[in-house]
Order: structure tokens, then sequence, then C-alpha cells
């Protein structure tokens, strides 16, 4: 935006115009430049979106020149001479008072409508307006001085009474600059009873414009939502003054004052009668309070800014501190200062203006105490990483954030939790899981590469019906693996549910725990749902645990969710939580002496019904077994051609050792006779040959 040296002058003493430009580079806007014109030295300076609403006009720059400088700022007084009643001359009907929260309006009659004063021309002229006539350059000069754009209609020329309304769907309207626009049902307007006099914010039509024949103005001083000003403004590529300053977001709380501002500039150039009084649709007036802490702003800035000063700062920036309290201030925002909202706002405000530059660079102060449970927690993740890599998966980071095509694969989304203001539409959730940034992984690089093993190590997130007292209390953090291969396509043995099953066993085996077991996954989602059961296989899952500990899930894919991902090939996941894991890890460190004498190994195959769980079968092959028994380790579920309907196969590894003597093969296959026999004593069982 351009702004007026002598413009500003006439609001504070400045220095000179490269002084001026790199105070203001420093504590408040980037000054991309300055040029001589005329008399007058023109700044280009970038007003970012969140100070349009307070410094887009010469009045708010002069403020923080003011305040930087130390110096008084002189800000005129305007005057009106009124006569008559406006209530008789206009009235206004707002139809959309979310699009248009705030309208005011003022009659004006007998204007003599011509050329501007030589000083308007050239202020306008610097900062790259043209000069159209005195009531239009009127309104251009206080959106230059206040950065609240305005407008002017024939009042002669306007049927019946001003109406904000949302377009007709096919109505027509043509601009001040002769641009004839097709509007729809999504564009707001100024209109009367006959039709659009403009389109609000952005463009004024040419039906009602000011011309040398006008006599009598109806005066507009507006606020408009901005989502519409700048959707409206894309579609039909009018990025005028008045557009940008609209989509910034103003505030409706100066309307009045600019709005007689506009007034009395247009009865001193241009004559004319003011009727008394003005139309104002919402003069409720929007009240703003932060609280400020003075101790907590010193320790954010690392400076010891005394409180007087930081009081003298925040009253310069317009801001009224209400109540005594030393430790804790009650702070009124102006209206104009729509990016003040946080606490930490306020903080920066005072920061910017005492100056960055003066605060004192320190080292870090760092605390030597050792906090021992987040250094071991965090020693136990480093280790985890390390033996996982070793198994030959690479680690990934996803994003933290997802959205409905992701969460389609869950049914259950009541505890999932939505952002506010998401960095994009489709990541709008926190993701309640790690498997889905696992999946997403192996979609990409299944792409690319036949055989694929990531792991992540993160936090998911969601929330239940308890009140929570820290947003902690939403986290979990997690270890989630993927695992898949394109050549390995069902065949016996090379499922990846039992690759992937083989990697958690070694991972808890070095770990040191020992009573890790693998449990049927419970058909019922109530007490299941926080694992995202459904995003599972239905026979091909199940339930990691430590003793009676649930610590995580492990299964393949479901093939819906596959769909979903666009996963094509048969993939195995699983999610762990790192917390249960640590204080498994923590309370259960198992040491057993190495047998010197070697182990035998066999394998056995159960035919069994499709109903009966793992566990049941693997509890009766240990508990036959007896102490040779070291381990035994479910390797293959199967269902297919060669198996009876209803009927699968469970195939067992049995590890048999001894701490005392070489174990004799007549020795196992007696307790291998003894397994088959209590197997089998189940009618319903068969051990396959």
């Amino acid at each position: 935006m351009k702004f007026s040296y002598n413009w500003l002058n006439e609001y504070v003493s400045l220095p000179r115009p490269n002084k001026v430009a790199e105070i203001l580079t420093m504590h408040s806007f980037e000054v991309e430049g300055f040029e001589k014109a005329g008399k007058d030295t023109i700044f280009s300076i970038d007003i970012l979106p969140n100070r349009i609403p307070d410094a887009s006009g010469h009045r708010g720059v002069a403020r923080e020149l003011s305040l930087l400088l130390k110096k008084p700022i002189k800000i005129p007084k305007f005057t009106i001479k009124e006569s008559g009643d406006v209530k008789k001359e206009i009235s206004v009907e707002i139809r959309v008072k979310k699009e248009c929260p705030r309208y005011t309006a003022r009659f004006m009659k007998n204007v003599k409508v011509g050329p501007s004063p030589k000083v308007i021309l050239e202020r306008l002229g610097a900062c790259g307006i043209n000069s159209i006539n005195n009531v239009v350059d009127a309104a251009n000069y206080v959106m230059l001085d206040t950065g609240q754009p305005h407008h002017a209609f024939d009042a002669d020329l306007v049927k019946g009474k001003i109406i904000v309304r949302m377009a007709k769907k096919g109505e027509k309207m043509v601009t001040l600059d002769n641009v004839s626009l097709k509007l729809d049902d999504s564009d707001l307007i100024i209109a009367d009873e006959s039709g659009p006099l403009g389109l609000a914010g952005i463009k004024g039509g040419k039906r009602a414009a000011v011309t040398e024949k006008t006599k009598n103005i109806i005066l507009e001083s507006a606020n408009f939502d901005p989502e519409f000003i700048q959707k409206t403004s894309k579609k039909y590529n009018l990025l005028t003054d008045a557009a940008v300053r609209f989509r910034a977001g103003l505030d409706r709380s100066i309307l009045p004052q600019s709005l007689d501002e506009f007034a009395s500039i247009v009865q001193e150039i241009a004559g004319g009668e003011v009727m008394r009084g003005f139309i104002d649709t919402n003069p409720k007036k929007i009240k703003r309070v932060l609280y400020f802490r003075p101790d907590k702003a010193r320790n954010v800035l690392g400076e010891n800014i005394s409180n007087a000063e930081m009081k003298n700062i925040m009253e310069g920036l317009g801001l009224i501190i209400r109540g005594n309290k030393s430790n804790k201030w009650q702070v009124e925002i102006p209206g104009v200062r729509t990016d003040l909202t946080l606490e930490e706002n306020l903080f920066e405000e005072v920061g910017r203006i005492y100056g960055y530059e003066n605060i004192k660079a320190r080292p870090p102060v760092i605390s030597l105490d050792k906090n021992e449970v987040s250094d071991e927690f965090e020693t136990f993740k480093k280790r985890i990483q390390e033996r996982i890599s070793n198994f030959g998966y690479s680690e990934v980071h996803g994003y933290s954030f997802v959205g409905e095509k992701e969460l389609e694969a869950t049914d259950d989304k009541k505890g999932v939790i939505k952002l506010e203001n998401p960095i994009r539409p489709e990541l709008a959730f926190l993701r309640p899981n790690l498997t889905i940034s696992v999946m997403q992984a192996l979609s990409k690089n299944l792409k690319h590469f036949s055989e694929v093993r990531v792991f992540e190590i993160g936090q998911v997130f969601s929330k239940n019906d308890k009140k929570i007292k820290d947003s902690s209390e939403l986290e979990d953090a997690r270890i989630a693996f993927g695992f898949s291969n394109k050549m390995k396509l069902r065949k016996k043995g090379d499922s990846p549910f039992f690759e992937l099953k083989g990697v958690i066993s070694s991972l808890f085996e070095s770990l040191g725990v020992a009573d890790v077991w693998f449990d049927d996954v419970p058909q019922d989602k109530i007490n299941f749902k926080k694992w995202n059961r459904e995003l599972l296989h239905p026979f091909r899952a199940a339930q990691i645990k430590s003793g009676d500990k649930l610590l995580g899930i492990i299964g393949e894919i479901h093939p819906r969710v596959m769909d979903i991902f666009e996963i094509k090939y048969p993939s195995s996941v699983s999610e762990i939580s790192l917390g249960a894991l640590f204080e498994t890890v923590r309370s259960e460190r198992e040491y057993k002496e190495i047998s010197k004498y070697p182990a035998v190994l066999r394998d056995i195959a159960v035919l069994v019904p499709s109903q009966v769980r793992v566990t049941e079968v693997s509890d009766v092959i240990e508990n036959t077994a007896g102490m040779l028994l070291r381990d035994s380790d479910l390797f293959d579920i199967y269902e297919g051609d060669e198996i009876p309907e209803n009927k699968k196969s469970l195939a067992f590894s049995l590890f048999f050792e001894s701490n005392e003597r070489t174990l004799s093969e007549k020795e196992v296959d007696e307790i291998m006779q003894k397994i088959t026999q209590t197997l089998e004593s189940n009618p319903e069982w068969e051990v396959r040959k």
C-alpha cells in the first residue's frame, strides 16, 4: 500500500523519510521502498492482512509512528452542520445480518458535484487513485485516511429503500467502469426496490452513480463478512482497494466516526445540507477483554521491562487497562485491533514496540534436574527404534492430521477430535490411531517397492466423556508396524500376518518380556473400540497381551480398508501402546540361564471348528507338555479347499529344551503323543497327520 509522507507528517512530526522507513521496518511493517513525488515522498508499505483493519489508513500508520517516536499525534476534528431529519429521507433494510453485520448511512441535499481541491487531488494521485469528482474523491480520501471504505449513491436514482441482500440468480448489474456482471445467489449486493446498486464491499454500480447532475446523495459506510468479499472478488476478478480491506475483516465500531468524516469533507468541498442523524442498523457495541500478566510477559520476552513501560506501550496502542492488580491486568481491546485475540499477542506487541533489538541475547537456562521416568522412557523409545531398524524396518513420520477419507476406515468416530482451524480441509481431524499413518506409508511405497517394512512411533489423539484437566489426557504414545510383500501371495507359511507376528515376538524377547501371547480379538467393539478392530481382517487378527494386560493389536488389513487406502497386496499391521509396553518392561525383567543342551523342534497341526479360539488350543498343548516345553508359537491358520467347511487348521511350532540334559527323540515323541491324545479327546478336534 502507498502512504504519503506529507500526510503522515500532519498527524505526527516525523524525521527524514529514510529514518521513518527504518523505524517502521524494525517495529511494525516492512517498507518495501520510498520515492520522491514532487514535494512529497511516497512509501510502499507491506501491510499484512492481520494489520489491515487498523493500519490500512494514514491515521493508523501515524498512530504507530507516534508511539515509536514517543511524539504526540494530532487528530483533526470534523464538524457537520445538520438540518432536517435523515429518517424522513431514507430507510435501510438488512436481509442478511450475518453477511452485513452493520450498515450506516447519511443523507445530503443540494451538493455541487465538481472537481476536487488540489490537496485531495495530490494525495489521491500519490496513493495511486484517479480523481472522479469531489464526492467520490471524498469517499476515497476517507478510506485512505481511516482504512474504512465508503460509497455514495445519487439519491434521486435510488428507487425506494436501500436493501442489503443476496442476489437472485441471473440478476444483472453494470459496474462503474461499464463491466456487465451476471450475478448468482452467492453474491452479496446493495440494492433498492428495483434491483442491484452495487456489489457489496467491492464495486459500485453505474445505475445510481454520482455525476455532475447529482443534487442529493446517500452516503454509505458499512461492514461485510470477509469470507463473502473474498469469494466474490475472486470470482469476478475484482480486487479493488475496498475489497482488499473488507476481505481482511474490518472493525464495525468505527463506522459512525468515519461516516461523519465523509459527510464533513463532502460538505466542506461540495456544499450541501447534511440531514440530522444517521441510519444505523446495529449500534450495539462489542467489548473484548484479555488478561495480561506482566511477570509472564517478562519471562516470555526475556527482558526485565517495567510495569510502567509496558503500560505506556499498551495505552499508546489504544488498549485500555482496567483494574489495579499488579500481577494480572484486565485489558480492553479496541475494535480495530482484530488481530489481538490472545494474551501472547499482547506480549508480542510489547516486545515489538520496546524493540527486539533492545532485548539482550542470553544463553538459555537449562535445568540439570533429571526426570528419571521421562529420561528412562526416552531411552526406551531409542532402544525400540534401534532394534526395529535392525529387523529391516524403516521409520516413517506421518501427519498427525487426517481427513474424512481416512476416517471412513473406522466405524467409531465418537472420540475423534476435529480441528477448529485445519491447515487444509482434507486434514481436519487429529489421527485416532497410528495404523492410519502406517497404511498411508504402505500405499505409497508399494507403488515403488516389492517389499515394504515400516514403523512409526508417535502420538494418537482421542477424547471421551470425562472432563479433562490437561490436553495431555487426549494423547497416547503408540508404536505401529506395517509389512507387505508383493511376491508372497497367500502361500502356506507366507502370510504377512505371521511375518509381522515373528518380528513382534522377537522385539518382546529382546526387551526381556517373557509372557507375551497372542489372543483372539473379541468381536465386541465396546471392549476393543480404541484399537479400531474394524481396520483388521475378521479372521486374521489377534490381541497382543502380557499376562492379562492388553498391549496392542496385530492383524491383516481388512479388504474394505485396503480399498480405501488403495493397497493392492495383502498387508499386515500392528499397533502397540508404548506406555503399556514401557511399564511391562520396567516391572518384568526376567533373566534365565541359557541352556547348554540342544533344543528339539516339532510342529503340530490341529483341525478345529472355525469358532474355536487359538488360546483354547495353545492352553491344552502347554498344559499337557509340561516343563520341557519352553515355547509354542502359532505359525499358520489355514481355511481353504482342502479343509472341511466351518473348520480351520491351526499349526504350532513347539520348542522343547532342558537345562540338565540332552532330550532324546523318544522322550519328545512320548510328549507329542500325549499332546495328540489330549487334543483328540475333544471329539471335534483332530490332529492332522
